[in-house]
């Protein structure tokens, strides 16, 4: 897991531009503690930040260059199937100095060039240099677990493991995309790739690759998740091998493993299963450290006790508190884009307990929602294609089964289901006519100066394959769209911000592939959901955890936090806004409408729309105060 910034020139000397690579490389030392090193040529110069997991020698340092000098990668990530493909290429008269994954992709690359990416088995980002071609291809694993953005420039592109990386590198510093502005404060949306909150400075889209040369730039997608039905005996059991095979290879680290712990179905399945197979002797002993954060409110601790019994572990826990939103600016500065709730401050909580307690690598649960429906919002489609596939009366059968999921009564789950359904068919046929129905219009648009209101517009997403099945379309959009991208960058920058490599056994294509091809009425049965895993880890998950149906998700008092413990300092921060912020919303309404939704919730239980709402703002204002950070440290005079 590392970090790396870049330049790629094919009419300018890109070794001038040494001293900006070495300020963007310095942004980026969370990412890469253990070494600082470059690559220097006419056309393509690199800059990396290391942190060792694989083949801690020196011999694995980056940028990584073949022996003749000729092909240079610079990568971030782990590819956790190098053994097998190490393998397959000393079968074909390949070399190895060092014991590193880098290596095995480099060649894998030179062997393979672009098929190399379908047998990759990995969370990465890569950047690779081919001199005799004057070529750079930049990739980015299948789910986007790993981050690579880019600018292009007048000769060719600059390219960061994080934006800040960029900053350095352009001459004059990006403007704010008032599009995602937009976007985020009236609708909540994140991450909504390529885009991101600067202009011009675009996200690799997941599994895609971007090639680039003296004829130009061509983007493409090397995989696409297939979506279909067929019959399988025993589709639990295939998914438990599945599942087991993934968190084996993700144990390969010469440096100690742990786990994140949150009492859920997902993080307990990962602990349990460890556990299975290191008392089987599939796996060398990992550590055993699990990493918790819970809160009076949402207490979980009860089923994380249960699951460190079972699988004893040495279980650790924080209830992590921000200090105030200093706390929250600091995360934004790892972040680079606002995010989506104080989840994210305790989930970078969470990663620190890991690092304080010497853990490098941590498994986390990310994905498995988003893959195997277990958000209440998936029900609804359930239902409709369990009436399309099975009959009527299956579909009331799994209404009546799926209260405790959605919790919601059979009538309203119909209903919605019939809704929908209606909705999905007829939307596309009325969109192609032109007739669409009138926007809403939030408070967060009414506060909005009327001349931001008028020239920004919500992006959109590119669009996805067409699936035949309701509930496979709703997840595929989780995966690549809705959910899981914020999830994934939380992930990412949290985990990197300690210096901690985090990996998501759940985010294995062969897993995910797998599940697409189950029938959508095996997602949930008997009034609980994600059944492929319950009834696969059956037998390795305590009945404390496995009989659950409630969900929590990451909970956090945020509504407090905002409107009590940090009041003093939100009322301070609306009182002084950046220019930026006055020039979006009507500044002067702001500190009223805060004061005025806290005495509306005096003594009631806020739903999330305010909290939401008042969080987007303060976290977009220090969004835009971060920038001005960035801008006095790369363009000083």
């Amino acid at each position: 897991m590392c970090g790396f910034v870049g330049v790629c020139s094919f009419s300018e000397d890109t070794r001038q531009w040494l001293a900006q690579l070495e300020r963007a490389n310095s942004l980026l030392s969370h990412r890469g503690p253990d070494d600082a090193s470059y690559f220097e040529s006419l056309k393509c110069s690199f800059g990396f930040r290391r942190l060792k997991i694989i083949d801690l020698s020196d011999k694995g340092r980056q940028p990584f260059s073949d022996a003749r000098g000729v092909h240079t990668l610079v990568f971030n990530g782990e590819i956790y199937n190098y053994l097998e493909l190490r393998e397959e290429l000393v079968a074909k008269g390949h070399h190895f100095e060092t014991a590193s994954d880098t290596e095995v992709l480099l060649k894998g690359l030179i062997e393979w060039g672009e098929d190399c990416l379908n047998k990759l088995n990995g969370m990465f980002a890569f950047c690779w240099w081919d001199s005799e071609k004057s070529q750079l291809m930049l990739a980015r694993d299948r789910f986007g677990e790993k981050p690579l953005f880019y600018r292009r420039t007048k000769n060719g592109l600059i390219f960061a493991s994080e934006i800040k990386g960029l900053f350095p590198l352009m001459e004059t510093p990006a403007e704010p995309n008032q599009d995602a502005i937009y976007s985020y404060l009236e609708h909540g949306d994140l991450d909504i790739a390529p885009h991101t909150f600067f202009e011009n400075i675009y996200s690799v889209l997941p599994a895609h690759r971007i090639v680039a040369n003296k004829s130009g730039f061509t983007e493409a997608a090397y995989w696409k998740l297939r979506a279909y039905s067929t019959h399988h005996q025993r589709p639990s059991e295939q998914f438990r091998e599945l599942f087991l095979s993934s968190l084996k290879l993700r144990t390969r680290s010469d440096v100690p493993v742990g786990t994140c712990l949150s009492g859920g179905l997902d993080s307990s399945a990962i602990v349990c299963g460890l556990s299975h197979l290191e008392d089987n002797k599939i796996i060398s002993s990992t550590s055993r450290k699990t990493f918790s954060a819970c809160y009076q409110q949402y207490d979980e601790r009860p089923q994380i006790r249960a699951v460190v019994k079972q699988s004893k572990s040495q279980c650790f826990m924080t209830t992590p508190v921000p200090r105030g939103v200093t706390d929250l600016a600091a995360l934004i500065g790892f972040h680079d884009e606002p995010f989506h709730s104080f989840a994210a401050f305790a989930s970078y909580s969470v990663m620190k307990l890991a690092s304080e307690n010497g853990v490098k690598v941590v498994l986390n649960g990310q994905g498995a929602d988003e893959s195997l429906a277990g958000y209440g919002a998936y029900v609804t489609p359930y239902l409709i294609d369990t009436f399309f596939s099975r009959g009527p009366l299956q579909a009331y059968r799994a209404a009546r089964g799926a209260r405790a999921v959605s919790r919601s009564t059979v009538r309203s789950l119909l209903w919605d289901s019939a809704k929908l359904s209606v909705r999905s068919y007829l939307g596309p046929k009325l969109r192609d006519l032109g007739i669409t129905g009138k926007p809403s219009q939030s408070k967060c648009y009414q506060l909005t100066q009327e001349s931001f209101a008028s020239t920004a517009t919500r992006l959109q997403p590119l669009n996805l394959q067409r699936v035949n099945s309701h509930l496979k379309q709703q997840l595929q959009a989780s995966l690549f769209i809705a959910k899981l991208p914020i999830y994934l960058r939380v992930e990412d920058r949290n985990s990197m911000a300690n210096s901690i490599e985090s990996r998501l056994p759940f985010l294995d294509h062969r897993l995910v592939e797998f599940v697409f091809t189950v029938p959508p009425w095996q997602f949930m049965n008997d009034g609980k959901n994600k059944r492929l895993l319950r009834d696969g880890m059956a037998d390795i998950l305590p009945s404390k955890v496995l009989d659950r149906k409630d969900k929590f998700g990451f909970p956090i008092p945020q509504s407090d936090w905002l409107f009590s413990l940090f009041r003093d300092e939100v009322e301070e921060l609306l009182a002084n806004l950046s220019t930026e912020m006055r020039s979006i919303l009507q500044s002067d309404a702001l500190l009223p409408l805060y004061r005025e939704h806290i005495a509306h919730l005096h003594g009631k239980r806020d739903k999330g729309g305010p909290s939401q709402f008042w969080f987007r703002v303060i976290s977009l204002e220090l969004w835009f105060r971060h920038v001005e950070l960035l801008k006095s440290y790369c363009y000083a005079t």
